[in-house]
């Protein structure tokens, strides 16, 4: 956060200060590295909810934003750092589809189903995208779809559990997804890693713990980052006799 709207920031793994990198009137969101590093491409949202939003790109070290294609959501960029690949409503249905980096040509990969679309991710070969699906309301269950970027197909890989971000493991053959899986709570529930074959194969959990790893991403080496959100709630007491205003503010923590 800066200046009451969500900025993207830069910092070395070593350490050291936060760079502020976008400085515009806008939020700013799901930063994603190009192939070299150089540069940054990010989700900014409409200001009436439901129309396209952009995606940008800038520089890693900041300056001007380049403003590259409407979408509905953020996308990503593929490893050749060659294409872009973005949701977009067209026709009256959602799409999946590719642009070039150098905007030169956009074309339609896919029409989806109705439902909420998001964690586009090129894999390793930039052969086929992964992406995550919600239906209504369904806050409890979460589709994890591929689709075959030459062939235009989508298969369903996981569909009976809430997901929280993905990554492809370097090979293309597994992905690595934050999955409440095996959570002892509906919600909020805990979220780990697992590693999920694309063959079929069974999944299997790579953390474990009370605390929640979320949104992962994995380099060419096969080193994962993550964020760990930690959870605490408390038991207080409140009297019930007096004005609402009154009750809360006489409210007493009992557990810590």
């Amino acid at each position: 956060g800066s200046g009451g709207k969500r900025q993207i920031w830069t910092r070395l793994l070593g350490g050291g200060t936060s760079l502020l990198i976008t400085k515009d009137d806008n939020d700013h969101y799901s930063p994603r590295w190009s192939p070299d590093s150089s540069n940054i491409l990010y989700f900014t949202p409409a200001a009436n909810s439901g129309d396209h939003g952009a995606l940008n790109e800038i520089s890693a070290l900041g300056g001007p934003p380049r403003r590259l294609v409407s979408a509905l959501g953020p996308g990503d960029i593929s490893h050749d750092g060659k294409r872009i690949a973005f949701l977009r409503f067209r026709d009256g249905s959602i799409e999946l589809a590719v642009a070039a980096r150098d905007l030169t040509n956009t074309r339609s990969v896919i029409k989806l189903g109705a439902g909420n679309y998001w964690n586009v991710r090129w894999s390793p070969d930039d052969r086929q995208i992964a992406m995550f699906r919600t239906i209504g309301g369904a806050a409890f269950a979460t589709e994890l779809i591929v689709v075959d970027v030459d062939t235009a197909t989508s298969r369903r890989v996981i569909d009976d559990v809430v997901l929280q971000g993905l990554t492809w493991v370097p090979d293309g053959s597994r992905l690595i997804v934050s999955s409440a899986e095996g959570s002892t709570m509906s919600y909020p529930p805990t979220f780990n890693l697992w590693s999920v074959p694309l063959n079929g194969g069974t999944r299997s959990q790579v953390t474990f713990g009370e605390a929640s790893y979320r949104d992962p991403d994995m380099n060419a080496l096969g080193n994962l980052v993550m964020s760990r959100l930690r959870s605490q709630s408390d038991v207080w007491k409140f009297p019930i006799t007096g004005e609402p205003s009154d009750n809360a503010k006489r409210g007493v923590r009992i557990t810590h």
